[in-house]
């Protein structure tokens, strides 16, 4: 607006507007739905100094300060307001958002400047724009028909708590919110909520029992367990009585007496049972004792002495406890493989290399192991993948990117397994691939092979059809001599020799014929638009000719459809138009 050298604007109206202004828009700050707009309705009137009402457009600077004069701004924005007989609608906080801490419950002011004068005195603001603090309570009480937190309703309709707001689980404890129920915490498979040495709950595998650590018992072990004697199971065979304590009761199934035996008597055999009797020899000397390996017999003193080796791998003997305990604890055909490897001990799977996991999907033919970060998995091998390659042929299938720089000693053959195979030689590679000819791309077609022309030299391409969205010109012939090569219908070159024709001979030049005797021969009908000199380089008017002094003449304009004659122009005194009529012309 142009403003006269002052403007007097009726006081200000604060107020909450149900609608906007034309092209303002509500931008709900806290979240959409019941989030409260942060925005102040203003309205009011400017008028010129001498009480006409302003028109057009002014520029509005909006501060609002916590004191009546001097203070600080805490909030400021800028606004083009449209009048109309004066008259201005807006919203405070369209340009700039007021901070939450803006109307916190002290006294505010708003200044207003209308371009460059600032109006007085300041404005004291009412109760209303301090309703922007309604998005939250602070002390007091709240009458609501629920409560929710988050999107989530924590006091329903009536009253009551819902959801996990009933009850919150501790270590171990699971809630479930829609079923409103409690359980222990889910473990994974062969796992168990055990109490750890931090007093918490953890979800941990148990080990399996065994002679060194305490753990779970298999059910193999159970039955093995279960099976064993105790101390009450009684005794069959040659003893009697309870395991605890039994009784010899015979000897190799022959019976022994149970009377108590006297000093010096002998169990004898009666012919029934083994007693003891008294020995009827009177005594004697053992002289011979046979023993059968490992037993070994010493006869050298007149009490045989008999022994027995320890078992070694060079002989049989009795079993020590060290070795019965160091082969007790070898592994067996059932026991589980750790580090990388998997499953029992009979049959092993190789699960990782070197502590990183082998993905378990079947490989295809000629795939290698390749690590993808966090496994080594089975994939085709790229060119990106073979690197140190200077010399012989790479035999490539599939869709290949030959990218970067790549220098070939000797030219690569390309040879697809079956049909096509598209073949991309990309930008950036340095040096050439020299003859590269159609026998080098059986298989191939125009469209499978790309060469994108930055970084490429295609002069070793000698033969074969390149696209020209590809650089090259779509045709497998050469053009005859003297044609001018154009994009025709399709995009692809063609030419057109009768019809135009470059003499690079004689530098001609042939529109309509392809035997120009001038350096322009036009046959037939030419239109030009636009000025056009002749004879000068910056033609002044739609026909300009330029004549040379002492020339015949500068124009001719000769009939040739039988009538006969001959019109000069320019042919006297220079800077003049002058008409000449060759004898025998028409007038």
């Amino acid at each position: 607006m142009s403003s006269p050298s002052r403007v007097r604007a009726l006081p200000a109206l604060l107020c909450l507007l149900a609608g906007l202004p034309a092209g303002a828009e509500v931008v709900p700050i806290g979240g959409g739905g019941g989030g409260v707009p942060r925005l102040v309705g203003l309205h009011g009137r400017l008028l010129r100094a001498d009480g006409t009402a302003a028109t057009g457009t002014a520029s509005a600077a909006y501060s609002i300060y916590d004191a009546e004069t001097g203070g600080s701004a805490l909030w400021q924005e800028s606004q083009t307001l449209g009048l109309s007989d004066g008259y201005y609608s807006t919203f405070l906080g369209l340009v700039t958002v007021p901070p939450d801490a803006l109307f916190d419950g002290g006294a505010r002011w708003l200044e207003v400047r209308f371009e460059s004068e600032t109006l007085t005195p300041r404005i004291r603001l009412g109760s209303v724009p301090y309703a922007l603090t309604a998005q939250s309570v602070s002390g007091g009480s709240a009458n609501v028909m629920s409560l929710q937190v988050g999107g989530q309703t924590v006091v329903d309709a009536g009253g009551h708590l819902a959801g996990s707001a009933r009850y919150v689980g501790g270590e171990g404890i699971a809630v479930d919110d829609m079923s409103q129920t409690i359980s222990l915490v889910r473990c994974p498979p062969n796992t168990w909520l055990i109490s750890s040495a931090d007093d918490t709950w953890q979800c941990r595998a148990l080990p399996r029992a065994d002679a060194i650590y305490s753990g779970y018992l298999y059910s193999e072990d159970w039955a093995r367990f279960d099976a064993k004697y105790d101390s009450a199971t009684q005794c069959g065979g040659d003893l009697s009585g309870p395991l605890a304590a039994p009784v010899v009761a015979r000897l190799q199934s022959k019976p022994v007496s149970n009377a108590a035996p006297s000093t010096g008597q002998v169990l004898k055999w009666n012919g029934t049972v083994w007693q003891p009797s008294t020995d009827a020899g009177g005594g004697g000397t053992v002289t011979s004792v046979t023993g059968i390996a490992p037993v070994t017999v010493w006869l050298g003193t007149v009490t045989p002495e008999i022994s027995l080796p320890q078992a070694n791998a060079g002989g049989d003997g009795y079993l020590a406890a060290p070795d019965w305990q160091r082969f007790d604890a070898k592994f067996d055909a059932q026991t589980q493989c750790g580090g990388d490897l998997e499953g029992a001990l009979a049959s092993p799977v190789v699960a990782k290399l070197q502590g990183i996991r082998v993905d378990t999907a079947a490989p295809a033919a000629a795939q290698v192991l390749r690590f993808d970060g966090s496994r080594w998995t089975p994939a085709s091998l790229g060119i990106s993948d073979v690197g140190g390659l200077s010399s012989g042929y790479l035999d490539l299938s599939g869709t290949q990117i030959v990218a970067g720089s790549k220098t070939f000693a000797t030219a690569p053959t390309f040879a697809p397994q079956a049909g096509n195979v598209p073949f991309t030689v990309g930008a950036g590679m340095s040096g050439r691939v020299d003859n590269l000819n159609a026998d080098r791309l059986d298989g191939f077609e125009a469209a499978d092979f790309v060469l994108n022309s930055a970084g490429i030299d295609a002069s070793g391409i000698v033969s074969g059809t390149l696209a020209v969205a590809r650089g090259g010109t779509g045709a497998s012939v050469a053009f005859a001599r003297g044609s001018i090569v154009f994009a025709g219908s399709g995009g692809a070159y063609t030419q057109n020799n009768p019809a135009l024709f470059w003499d690079d001979a004689n530098g001609r030049l042939g529109i309509g014929t392809n035997a120009p005797s001038k350096s322009l021969h036009v046959l037939g009908n030419a239109f030009l638009s636009g000025n056009v000199g002749i004879g000068s380089t910056d033609p002044q008017a739609a026909l300009h000719v330029a004549g040379t002094t002492g020339a015949a003449s500068s124009l001719m304009l000769q009939n040739t459809s039988g009538g006969g004659g001959t019109w000069r122009l320019g042919e006297e005194t220079p800077g003049r138009l002058s008409v000449v009529r060759v004898p025998g012309g028409p007038c």
